[in-house]
């Protein structure tokens, strides 16, 4: 099962410029502040070291709203599938297949997928032949093996349509004064924001998800429980009562200042995990990935530096975080995100964070000759 999001964005942006970190903003129908999505890993070779602005075809403002509906506005996890491809569909005003004896007449339209594993579990982002520009980074190449379902060739390169130029998408969008991928947003109370979850069964599982299934917990909500409305600024993110906000703030604070948490071992599903020296690095990947995926479901975040590889990150898992760090269970379902960084345990990072200290410390004229006395 998976939530697909394509109906209710108007609006994104997604980078995966850092090496293990895939993040951006999505704008949903109907809600004024954006989800953040800041994800472990990379996307595919596609898509890797590029920004992506997008937005769907046709109107924004027609469309059921994201009001009313559970997703977290910040989506943390690993990255699934992320790829931009060519999908064969029937062209328009084409009799659907079955009901007509005449042939249908089909068109191959530039797709991008971009599938993550998040609070809400397998989230499917699906857009058939939207606007696309690459903001950073070189253009997408085409695969280098595409076929159809009789084993054909795809014909052409991905080609999407351009955003047009001083179009203005979202009014009033200022992605520069969002948060970046790495500033202090962690354990901010954040607004839950309710979202439709498809009840059908996604035909193109990847191994992934496939992996990790026994692990989603995304809750299914029916169509006929969406909402309709058009495209509209609004603060009704969670449908909470303002008690119900109220005593969720007063557990977190009640948590946080008085109770020590729980080991991240003890909220984890029984397993045995090999030993770091035990697996290669697409098997660590697969297994940081997991845990991750799972730990996402209590709001637990892990930021992987670029200077890690895969093998070193899971041996950080097994070695810090797993035995040491604490968390707290209870907030599970919450607007919190606590977040663990491998770039306190990184030699490079802290080489890099002193060095920086020093050079803001000498621009400032501490302890220089520029410094008068009081």
């Amino acid at each position: 099962m998976a939530f697909r999001i394509g109906d209710y964005v108007v609006y994104g942006e997604i980078s995966n410029l850092r090496k293990n970190t895939t993040f951006g903003y999505l704008w949903l129908r109907g809600i004024q502040a954006p989800v953040m999505v800041q994800l472990l890993g990379d996307m595919g070779p596609q898509l890797r070291g590029r920004r992506l602005r997008f937005r769907p075809a046709g109107n924004p403002d027609d469309g059921p709203t994201a009001r009313g509906l559970k997703f977290h506005p910040q989506q943390v996890g690993p990255t699934g599938t992320m790829l931009a491809r060519m999908v064969k569909r029937p062209r328009n005003n084409a009799p659907s297949v079955g009901k007509s004896a005449e042939p249908v007449e089909f068109e191959w339209l530039p797709c991008l997928y971009l599938e993550w594993f998040s609070q809400n579990g397998r989230i499917v982002l699906e857009l058939i032949d939207p606007e696309l520009v690459v903001a950073e980074g070189p253009p997408i190449p085409s695969p280098e093996e595409e076929t159809d379902d009789s084993g054909r060739p795809t014909p052409g390169p991905i080609t999407f349509r351009p955003i047009p130029e001083g179009e203005v998408t979202i009014e009033e969008i200022d992605v520069e004064s969002l948060p970046g991928p790495f500033e202090d947003t962690e354990n901010e109370e954040a607004e839950v924001i309710d979202l439709f979850g498809s009840s059908e069964e996604d035909e193109e599982d990847s191994p992934l998800a496939a992996e990790m299934r026994n692990n989603t917990t995304g809750e299914v909500v029916e169509p006929e429980d969406l909402v309709s409305g058009k495209h509209q600024e609004s603060d009704d993110l969670a449908g909470q009562t303002a008690e119900e906000l109220i005593a969720e703030m007063e557990l977190m604070d009640d948590l946080i200042d008085n109770e020590p948490g729980e080991f991240v071992g003890s909220i984890l599903q029984p397993q045995r995990l090999p030993k770091p020296e035990e697996v290669d690095e697409a098997q660590a990947e697969a297994l940081v990935k997991s845990l991750a995926m799972e730990l996402a479901t209590f709001g637990v975040a892990l930021d992987v530096c670029e200077h890690f590889t895969m093998k070193q990150a899971y041996q950080y898992m097994i070695t810090e975080l797993i035995p040491e760090a604490r968390v707290h269970p209870e907030l599970r379902g919450t607007g919190w995100v606590q977040h663990f960084m491998t770039s306190e345990s990184c030699e490079v990072c802290l080489r890099e964070t002193e060095e920086r200290a020093e050079r803001e410390k000498q621009e400032s004229g501490e302890d220089g000759e520029d410094n008068e006395p009081i």
